[in-house]
């Protein structure tokens, strides 16, 4: 799967993921102090907040305000029902996987889908020169935000009701993407967390409520699809890469990616990306 979905939970990105050199910061600290181009604003739900537009360069203030305090990033008005506070889990309950749920429940501030190209792209781009680079990243992006679209249109809807029975249409989403370069390890990995915020409006009234995140869930399978399908698509037209599906565990990447990046200069459709 080369999507994967984790809460934006406050209290990990305070004590773990924002925490670095000793000193803990705030929760957004992890994605706009990382030494990676500045994140960006996306998602149809923009329309509905006042001085953020999609492409718009996300500032620590305005994601802090958004993520941390459920605020309008520009004026600070709230935005809509403060966050959940912990409270024990009801006995029964289940996860979106129908696994037991934890003891206790805590809001949840946003949530981080991790878009990754195949090993086989990220091992490309790496080995690259800055002019293909360039356009396998713009390929990423590209089948990114069309997923994203698709996702909006299909996937996101909040919920009402008694036990949350009714589905309810919403206005898109409001979110915002950070591309990094290389895995906790240190590995060269492109990826993007596009990390969207658990506010969005009804359409009936345009009031800001809560995502109804077990659906969100349940259709990662179909988001990692969807994107996979997208990222090849655009690097067989941008490129000139050709997919293939990997049989043989030992198969020698870096052959491939030295063929590929020999021809490269006749920018010739030679280079072969794996469906891992």
């Amino acid at each position: 799967m080369t999507v994967s979905i984790s809460k934006m939970s406050i209290n990990y990105y305070l004590d773990h993921a924002a925490t670095g050199d000793g000193q803990t910061r705030d929760m957004t600290a992890y994605y706009t102090e990382a030494k990676a181009p500045p994140g960006t604003w996306l998602g149809s739900g923009l329309s509905g907040l006042f001085g953020l537009s999609v492409g718009q360069q996300v500032t620590e203030s305005h994601a802090r305000s958004l993520y941390q305090d459920q605020e309008y990033p520009v004026t600070g008005r709230p935005l809509g029902r403060p966050l959940m506070k912990t409270q024990a889990t009801p006995n029964g309950a289940v996860t979106p996987a129908g696994r037991p749920a934890k003891t206790e429940r805590e809001g949840v501030a946003g949530f981080d889908l991790t878009f990754s190209p195949p090993k086989s792209v990220s091992a490309l781009w790496a080995l690259a020169g800055p002019e293909l680079q360039g356009r396998i990243h713009a390929a990423h992006r590209q089948a990114l935000e069309e997923t994203l679209a698709w996702v909006e249109a299909n996937v996101i809807q909040s919920r009402a009701g008694h036990g949350g029975v009714a589905h309810v249409p919403v206005r898109g989403v409001v979110a915002s993407a950070f591309d990094h370069w290389d895995s906790r390890a240190g590995d060269p990995q492109l990826h993007t967390h596009l990390v969207i915020a658990n506010r969005v409006q009804r359409d009936s009234d345009g009031h800001w409520v809560t995502i109804d995140s077990y659906t969100l869930h349940r259709h990662v399978v179909a988001i990692s699809e969807m994107y996979n399908s997208l990222i090849f698509d655009r690097l067989a037209s941008d490129v000139g890469t050709l997919a293939e599906s990997r049989t043989d565990v030992d198969l020698d990447v870096q052959q491939l990616i030295e063929a590929g990046l020999a021809t490269d200069s006749e920018y010739e459709p030679a280079h072969r990306v794996e469906l891992a």
